[in-house]
């Protein structure tokens, strides 16, 4: 329970669903097996996502419009990618996993590395999202952006049990969204995503669903906390907390898929 809970309050204030931290543990402390590992997580992602949505609507830190282009191909994406983890070897999926945590990390360092782009194609428009704390932003959206990196976040969401949000963030971001308001869009999203990844991997019997039940009331708890704590913390302190974590939980599912292969 106090794992499930600091992962809830890390997934939470970085908007990125958890399955970055719940995946390696429950893989290492719980030997589960990958698909499993993932499926589990993604239901946990589910209730912790949906948890820190309420925390954020309350603050008023959504862009809602921005969230539906990127929710309808996010669900799309995740259910492809679900459907995937039963035919790839699991020390295969914990390598992409691995290898796609540190290409993020590398990437927050290095913005210019080639990883995500802004994709400025097609209409657009101007949205604007004003919180509870008197914050007023506006931005130019282009939903040919949020249509691609939704639906690759999904896909990616779906197949290593990370919920999207390593995607979504920096996608936003890039857009020019604020941190803050990028982690409040990007939770929601990610209910959308890792709620129907979810379904496709209870129907491929890749839950545990003792573990699950554990793992979302920490998840639920610690959300709730960290969407209150997020305000608090300095775009600058939030953006080194997930780069770090970014290379640390890279390495140890490296070392992971190295033991198995």
């Amino acid at each position: 329970m106090i794992v499930s809970t600091l992962t809830g309050v890390m997934a939470s204030v970085m908007g990125v669903g958890g399955g970055f931290v719940n995946v390696p543990t429950l893989s290492i402390m719980f030997s589960l097996d990958a698909p499993t590992a993932i499926g589990t997580s993604l239901v946990v992602i589910f209730i912790t996502a949906c948890s820190g949505t309420m925390g954020y609507a309350r603050q008023k830190r959504i862009f809602f419009r921005s969230a539906i282009f990127l929710a309808l191909p996010a669900i799309a994406g995740a259910t492809m990618g679900s459907g995937a983890t039963a035919f790839i070897p699991q020390a295969v999926l914990f390598m992409i996993f691995g290898c796609i945590l540190l290409l993020i990390g590398l990437r927050l360092i290095f913005p210019r590395i080639p990883f995500i782009h802004h994709v400025p194609l097609g209409p657009s428009y101007p949205e604007q999202c004003q919180d509870c704390f008197g914050k007023c932003i506006t931005m130019r959206t282009y939903p040919a952006h949020l249509v691609l990196w939704g639906f690759m976040s999904g896909v990616l969401g779906g197949m290593t049990g990370m919920g999207g949000g390593i995607i979504i963030v920096p996608a936003l971001l890039i857009s020019g969204m604020p941190i803050h308001f990028a982690v409040a869009t990007s939770t929601l999203v990610i209910a959308f995503s890792s709620g129907s990844a979810a379904v496709v991997h209870a129907g491929l019997g890749h839950i545990s669903p003792l573990l699950a039940a554990v793992y979302a009331a920490g998840g639920f708890i610690g959300a709730q906390l960290g969407s209150r704590v997020a305000p608090r913390i300095p775009a600058v302190h939030l953006h080194a907390l997930l780069t770090g974590m970014y290379f640390v939980l890279s390495c140890v599912m490296l070392v992971k898929a190295a033991t198995i292969w």
